[in-house]
């Protein structure tokens, strides 16, 4: 198995990040990053979802969540890390400081006592491999990379926002996969949903 590079996001390697994104799956489905641009917890809900809504609908090329999240990495931001594998990007991860992430604030079963404004706490919000490169090692990888990234941020601790195996809508990864890496659950989700969990640096 060849090696996988993680590396952040950059304006030299936005185009890697839309092939990622906006790549079909193996029976040529196209994958809900193409709308969502991993700008989800960026924005308030009525925002995003207009932004999501035309792309979906309209089949606006990449909609305007992609022309947000094209303003980020320009503008010298470094939002996530992408996952390469023989050049290829195959994966994804988006970490920041929890701060960034607004529709954290209106979620009382995510967000945490200490509050927002401590931007010493980083949050890995989203964890999308393609379909292509799954069971591989890359979401372990990129988990690995992010909490690396964070600590030598300056974070003190790293929020996360997993969900149980079985859970159809696994985009902020599954929680065993954050037990292993040393995180530990805060608050508990519902049923099979997302739950709050941290791994202090």
């Amino acid at each position: 198995m060849s090696s996988v590079q993680v590396e952040p996001i950059t304006p030299e390697r936005w185009r890697d990040m839309v092939d990622l994104f906006e790549r079909p799956g193996p029976k040529g489905a196209c994958a809900r990053t193409g709308a969502c641009y991993c700008m989800f917890w960026r924005l308030e809900s009525a925002e995003y979802e207009e932004g999501f809504r035309r792309r979906s609908l309209e089949q606006a090329t990449g909609g305007p969540n992609k022309t947000r999240m094209k303003g980020l990495v320009t503008s010298g931001r470094e939002p996530g890390l992408l996952a390469y594998r023989d050049g290829l990007a195959v994966g994804w991860v988006a970490v920041s400081a929890r701060s960034e992430l607004l529709r954290l604030a209106r979620s009382p079963a995510l967000r945490s006592d200490d509050g927002l404004a401590d931007e010493r706490v980083w949050s890995i919000s989203c964890l999308y491999v393609h379909r292509s490169a799954w069971r591989s090692g890359i979401a372990t990888a990129l988990l690995e990379a992010a909490v690396e990234r964070a600590a030598h941020s300056g974070a003190a601790a790293i929020d996360a926002y997993p969900v149980k195996v079985g859970n159809i809508d696994p985009y902020t990864g599954y929680d065993t996969m954050f037990a292993r890496a040393g995180f530990r659950e805060l608050r508990p989700g519902r049923g099979r949903g997302r739950s709050l969990w941290r791994r202090e640096l």
